[in-house]
């Protein structure tokens, strides 16, 4: 779990390859910083992070919070084609992906 030092939010990563983890408590992180490899834990037929995005750390009364992406595919959760998105919130359930990588953002 991290928390975001700016709004007080907490991010947590689900699924990191063991052993791949390249932070601990109290480093602070930059805008584009690799901290682990997307894993295969849990009942799972391929490898893949879940993310979710919370007001407190406390697990049993904290609300989950909507997440901007950049530049991801969305396939519906019924199936079909899927959706190049340039920036939104993605629909309950559909399974996302990755788009072709962006140019870094200045400064980053």
């Amino acid at each position: 779990m991290l928390r975001d030092a700016a709004t007080g939010l907490f991010v947590t990563l689900v699924h990191l390859r063991r052993g791949s983890v390249r932070v601990v408590g109290g480093d602070r992180l930059r805008l584009g910083e690799s901290i682990g490899a997307c894993g295969d834990s849990g009942s799972s037929t391929q490898p893949h992070v879940h993310l979710q995005v919370t007001d407190t750390a406390d697990m049993t009364t904290t609300r989950g919070l909507p997440v901007l992406h950049l530049d991801y595919q969305e396939w519906p959760s019924g199936g079909g084609d899927s959706v190049d998105v340039t920036t939104g919130v993605p629909a309950e359930r559909p399974v996302v992906g990755g788009a072709p990588p962006r140019p870094p953002l200045p400064g980053a």
